[in-house]
């Protein structure tokens, strides 16, 4: 399932001291990818999450905190949740007098954040697939139409089956009560 869920997150790494123009180019690189997303992935494939690693800057000055509630907002437009990581105290400090940080989803380590969003996704697939495939309708649609988004080559011993094509399914051969179909 991490190999599903691993296109749901990216990775934002920072370092150094950020000010105001070093925030700006961020935000529209952040800007860029969501748009770039948006023109390759199905909305279903975008990232859920951003997590934005800080643990290599040192600083940053008020006016790089304003640029960060600007990307804040731009991930949670977009349906995506932004999650911080290895913040320092000083820079934890500047970003929260700026209420830039939802405490809840910022962690001392990128491991930790990383955990943290694989964890949210893991339960997102459940929730998903208990929905999809109890629901009478719903069920055929995931298994011609997401399941196959899931399988690559890697996952499977059928060389004939490729990403986004639904994979062949044996005939169904009726068993009478009493027979076994494995000997």
């Amino acid at each position: 399932k991490l190999g599903v869920v691993g296109s749901w997150y990216h990775i934002f790494q920072l370092e150094g001291y950020i000010f105001f123009g070093t925030a700006s180019r961020f935000h529209r690189h952040v800007k860029r990818h969501l748009a770039d997303a948006d023109a390759r992935k199905k909305r279903a494939q975008h990232d859920k999450y951003l997590i934005f690693d800080l643990t290599a800057v040192v600083g940053m000055d008020a006016t790089a905190a304003i640029a960060f509630i600007k990307v804040a907002r731009l991930v949670r437009s977009r349906g995506a949740t932004p999650v911080w990581a290895g913040l320092s105290a000083s820079v934890r400090s500047r970003l929260d007098g700026f209420r830039v940080v939802d405490l809840s989803e910022s962690f001392s380590s990128l491991d930790h954040a990383e955990k943290y969003v694989e964890d949210r996704l893991l339960e997102h697939t459940h929730t998903l697939a208990q929905k999809w495939l109890v629901d009478p309708a719903a069920s055929p649609i995931h298994r011609h139409a997401v399941l196959p988004e899931a399988i690559t080559p890697s996952h499977t011993a059928d060389p004939a089956v490729r990403p986004g094509q639904p994979p062949r399914h044996p005939a169904k051969v009726p068993v009478p009560a009493g027979h076994f179909v494995f000997p």
